[in-house]
């Protein structure tokens, strides 16, 4: 790892570092846990499935929902998991063993979206009924409010990144923004409407300022990215990124420099932001790629398909690394490139293949315990395994780990800023040389 020479940092290729195959049906949608080294997992099977990346673990798969899952998000703590169905319900679960699941009447036809608040005290929804809800979870469930405007199916909703915000997308080829501080949302218009003449949008996603928002788009045969700037409601950046086949989800790098984007063309795509080109296009899925998600570390990229099957990727994208020179230059600024310089999106990028790793991986192997909410089941001693937090001992350690790695970051915050300094001392004496 080092400086190029245009002073940015070098980065290692991604490399596949898990591949787990258990669902029966094509995996919809996918969530890592945001407070231990889990994934879960939503198929068209109807179940979820929370995997664990450490060796010789079990996977669980739960059962409730009488069809399809089409989406699912973590509370911020960890300990709840909202899932979103076919089935026209929501079930909120407490991920263990010997947990429990709520369910919610929310809409009279499929849920297609769900999404918990930064603080975790709301869940935004999105219908096939046209409409988006906003409700506070819990074991009696309240309905908060309604935005209604969209003439189609809502394919997604999403809070910014400070909860003040939701964004949507529908079939009507329009992406809405909402202002869910106004008490009388339900009745008031959306803050603006972005319309795709081009394309049907089918995911949204906040950058992690909270200041662009990017879809993924359908356009004829081949799919697209959008980034637009929420402020000057202006498009930024414009990728064509998938020739072959839609662009089904999008996902932000948590350092905002990068982006990822899943096909039907059984790529995934991700995008370098500050240059505006794409940076890889990963192989090894066999069919249409529905879900991408990077980790909230960012340090691992989980992808699902019609494949039935889940791959779990090594970003190796350097997040404290980016994110320290997100510190040091202004990264939604350098966003604001003209369009016509981001036609180049539609490049070569580099390749990465894992289809022959895949032939015969271990992960596939991995021993699956059944649970029902209303039943229970597994075993106790794998509580720790499905989402239990930990307390005690457990607490001071995770403590004294994120010390270590404060320090550690403080260090390469150093070797960083001297290897800067050297450059433009450098640059310097180059300059005084020629002058002389």
């Amino acid at each position: 790892m080092g400086l190029n020479n245009r002073g940015r940092m070098e980065v290692e290729d991604p490399v596949l570092e898990h591949h787990f195959k258990g669902h029966k049906g094509p995996v919809n949608c996918l969530t890592f846990n945001p407070a231990q080294r889990q994934l879960a997992s939503g198929s068209k099977d109807s179940t979820i499935m929370i995997w664990n990346f450490r060796k010789n673990t079990r996977a669980f798969r739960f059962y409730g929902h009488k069809d399809a899952i089409l989406d699912m998000s973590y509370a911020p703590s960890g300990q709840l998991l909202a899932s979103a169905s076919a089935d026209c319900t929501v079930r909120i679960w407490t991920p263990s063993p010997h947990g429990s699941a709520t369910e919610i009447n929310a809409h009279i036809s499929p849920v297609r979206s769900i999404h918990f608040s930064p603080d975790g005290q709301y869940i935004v929804t999105a219908s096939n009924d046209k409409s988006i809800k906003i409700w506070a979870p819990g074991r009696r469930s309240k309905f908060i409010s309604s935005m209604t405007g969209h003439g189609n199916w809502v394919r997604c909703a999403r809070f910014s990144p400070d909860g003040r915000l939701v964004a949507s997308c529908s079939d009507d080829l329009s992406l809405r923004l909402f202002d869910v501080r106004d008490k009388n949302v339900s009745k008031s218009k959306p803050i603006h409407i972005y319309m795709e003449s081009k394309g049907t949008p089918k995911k949204v996603a906040f950058h992690p300022s909270g200041t662009c928002i990017a879809v993924a788009l359908a356009q004829g045969k081949g799919g697209a990215v959008k980034i637009y700037d929420i402020r000057s409601h202006k498009l930024l950046q414009y990728y064509a990124c998938h020739e072959q086949g839609h662009t089904n989800d999008v996902s932000f790098h948590p350092n905002g420099d990068h982006l990822t984007s899943a096909s039907d063309d059984s790529t995934v795509k991700i995008l370098d932001l500050m240059n505006g080109v794409p940076a890889y296009t990963l192989h090894g899925h066999s069919a249409p790629v529905l879900c991408a998600q990077f980790s909230p570390m960012g340090d691992n990229l989980a992808t699902g398909g019609v494949d039935n099957q889940i791959l779990v990727w090594k970003t190796k994208l350097q997040t404290k690394m980016d994110a320290l020179k997100g510190t040091l230059s202004n990264p939604v600024k350098e966003l604001s490139k003209g369009i016509a310089e981001m036609e180049i999106a539609s490049g070569k990028s580099n390749l990465i293949d894992a289809r022959s790793s895949i032939l015969n991986p271990e992960e596939t192997d991995v021993q699956i315990i059944d649970v029902s909410p209303a039943t229970g089941g597994g075993d106790t001693k794998e509580r720790d395994e499905v989402g239990e937090s930990c307390t005690g001992d457990c607490i001071h350690m995770k403590t004294i780990l994120n010390m270590n790695e404060q320090i550690e970051t403080l260090r390469q915050t150093v070797t960083l800023l001297e290897q800067r300094l050297t450059l433009v001392e450098d640059q310097i004496q180059y300059r005084e040389s020629i002058s002389s």
